[in-house]
């Protein structure tokens, strides 16, 4: 039995007459007298570990006044038979010579017989209770890790086994789960399930000469024992481990009845097999983070040309099937590295417009695959939204078109790629925050022609003629016509777009058609101007 629940339930005063801490300490053999315990008048004696001895004061003072004995109590339970103070006084004065035991004076009348029986009574009950705890408890809390059971139901069954409430909370003491099935009346224990987690002034409230890191070190849980704490109710605290690493922390609450010693050894017990369940959690998101890591790859690089087996794999590390998916590329507007906080950050804001959204980091590029359902609106309803996050993160994004199966996946990778490099080429790529593939697919269109054979002969001709009258009279017809077309041919928005008059657009429009050697109002002859001011902002094509 453990010897601090024994002499607390006891109803009895005492007082610890020796340098020993009795937390924690137990007796599993109890003697009474001293009269089989050999003399040693060397001074050389072995410790009974476990082992206390019920013993008169007058008898305790004889025995080590005449000789040590040979075998040695690890506590020696006094009955004093005369005055506390008196009794005290006197073991005061031998317990030099017992360095290794433990001395309790009991302030009682008991007899020795009886509290011998007393004793024997109690360790009898504490070994029912450890078998049962061993054969039945511990192996159902082992049975619910095989069956891989919540945290939450580990903690439902230890309140059955512990009769007290407790919260526990992930390292960061962000609540994971607490007993429901209590009212507690208690303003530490309100707060921190109100809020989901436990507010900063709490944790420093209870920091009372280094309680945390006292906890840390040790083996065994421990009570809050911070002065500021006194007028909430009593809780004990232990640490959950998954390994050599804090996953976590147990409080329980003295509500229904008394914490004893050995509630704590329960306690620590439960801690340890949470901090199992933690360390296989631990294994098996890593597994499957190399899984989905692995899956990211090869569906950005096509390595999976049958939808059927890219939806298995999908399904493996637990992903939902989308109906549509599109890619999008991430970087910052310094241009450097992609810092995985600022990913984490942009994939929560991105799951708050998307049911679906993974990411994997590229050097100075995030990629995200997001997927979402067709409704009646446009596939990019919330690309405003998009760029409303890229602003705020000071990132640009770079979106591919959207595709209906996860095999299309890296044509859309593709598309975000070519709207990087082909957006770099243009004056204007660093006025805007987000891009879409189906904005600058025709400059993509130009630049792979491009790369196949040369724009010499393709040019427009009246394009050089308005370039060089720009030069030489200080007109804007270039700029003019960028607008123009910008604006889709409509001199109204383009006056509004250039703040000038639209008569003043119009004069423009019409001497461009004096100036030109075609015919300005025929389609294909706007077309192949367009088409050569786009090689020009590439630069491809000199002025």
């Amino acid at each position: 039995m453990f010897l601090e629940d024994f002499l607390g339930q006891s109803g009895w005063g005492y007082s610890v007459v020796s340098n020993m801490d009795i937390h924690g300490l137990s007796i599993s053999t109890v003697g009474l007298g001293m009269d089989y315990l050999l003399c040693n008048h060397e001074g050389n004696s072995a410790l009974l570990s476990g082992h206390a001895e019920i013993i008169l004061l007058s008898t305790f003072v004889d025995h080590i006044k005449s000789a040590i004995p040979l075998l040695l109590p690890e506590v020696f339970l006094i009955l004093p038979g005369t005055v506390q103070t008196a009794a005290i006084e006197e073991v005061e004065a031998l317990k030099h010579l017992l360095p290794d035991c433990t001395i309790i004076i009991i302030d009682s009348d008991i007899q020795p017989e009886k509290l011998y029986l007393t004793c024997i009574d109690l360790i009898h009950q504490d070994n029912n209770y450890r078998e049962q705890l061993i054969n039945h408890h511990y192996l159902h809390l082992a049975d619910l890790l095989s069956q891989d059971a919540e945290v939450s139901e580990i903690e439902s069954y230890a309140y059955k086994v512990l009769g007290n409430p407790m919260i526990i909370t992930d390292e960061s003491y962000k609540v994971m789960t607490y007993s429901k099935s209590n009212n507690v009346d208690d303003f530490i224990w309100s707060t921190i399930v109100n809020n989901t987690y436990c507010p900063s002034q709490i944790v420093k409230m209870t920091d009372h000469n280094h309680f945390w890191e006292r906890l840390k070190k040790n083996r065994h849980p421990l009570f809050v024992d911070s002065d500021d704490f006194s007028p909430f109710t009593q809780r004990a605290v232990a640490v959950i481990k998954a390994g050599m690493k804090i996953k976590g922390y147990i409080a329980l609450v003295e509500v229904n009845k008394k914490i004893s010693a050995r509630d704590l050894y329960v306690l620590q017990m439960v801690a340890e097999i949470i901090g199992i369940k933690f360390k296989e959690q631990d294994a098996v998101l890593k597994a499957i983070g190399l899984m989905e890591s692995e899956l990211i790859s090869d569906l950005l690089d096509g390595k999976m040309n049958n939808e059927r087996m890219a939806r298995n794999r999908v399904q493996s590390v637990g992903w939902k099937i989308e109906q549509t998916y599109f890619v999008l590329c991430v970087q910052s507007k310094q241009k450097m590295r992609m810092l995985g906080s600022i990913v984490t950050k942009l994939r929560e804001r991105l799951l708050a417009h998307y049911p679906f959204c993974v990411d994997i980091l590229q050097g100075e590029y995030a990629f995200f695959i997001i997927g979402f359902e067709v409704t009646d609106e446009a596939p990019f309803h919330h690309m405003k939204s998009i760029e409303k996050i890229m602003v705020e993160n000071k990132t640009i994004g770079y979106a591919g078109m959207a595709f209906h199966t996860l095999t299309e996946v890296s044509k859309s990778y593709s598309q975000a790629k070519s709207t990087v490099q082909t957006t770099q080429l243009l004056s204007e790529s660093l006025n805007k925050s987000l891009y879409l593939y189906s904005e600058i697919v025709v400059y993509d269109l130009l630049v792979k022609t491009n790369q196949l054979r040369g724009y010499d002969t393709f040019t427009c001709p009246s394009l050089a003629t308005l370039v060089k009258v720009d030069q030489e009279d200080g007109t804007e017809y270039i700029k003019t016509l960028r607008y123009f077309f910008k604006n889709n041919q409509n001199s109204a928005d383009t006056a509004k777009a250039m703040f000038l008059h639209r008569n003043t657009i119009n004069y423009r429009l019409n001497k461009i058609r004096h100036v030109i050697e075609d015919d300005f109002d025929n389609p294909a002859v706007r077309l192949h101007m367009n088409l050569s001011l786009m090689l020009l902002d590439l630069g491809i094509i000199r002025s």
